[in-house]
């Protein structure tokens, strides 16, 4: 059960005007805002993920050339196999 703030009722209010053919009804309104609301941190989850791939692939090889290639061995061997 959720109790109707000043708060939840202008978003209930808002999301009535923005669907106005769920009559009004607060319970649909909720659930119609629960959905979009879902989706909207779905998206939001996607478009970071995105954006983590796309930035690993700019930075990729960025660093390759740091190391002199003796010096790269000599660091890898003491790396866990």
């Amino acid at each position: 059960m959720i109790t109707e703030t000043d708060d939840i009722a202008a978003m209930l209010d808002a999301a009535a005007a923005r669907w106005p053919n769920t009559g009004g009804d607060r319970k649909q309104l909720l659930l119609r805002l629960l959905q979009e609301g879902s989706a909207a941190v779905d998206e939001g989850e996607r478009d970071r993920q995105r954006d983590h791939r796309e930035s690993v692939r700019h930075h990729a090889g960025m660093l390759s050339d740091i190391y002199d290639p003796v010096e790269l061995s000599r660091l890898r061997e003491d790396w866990p196999q």
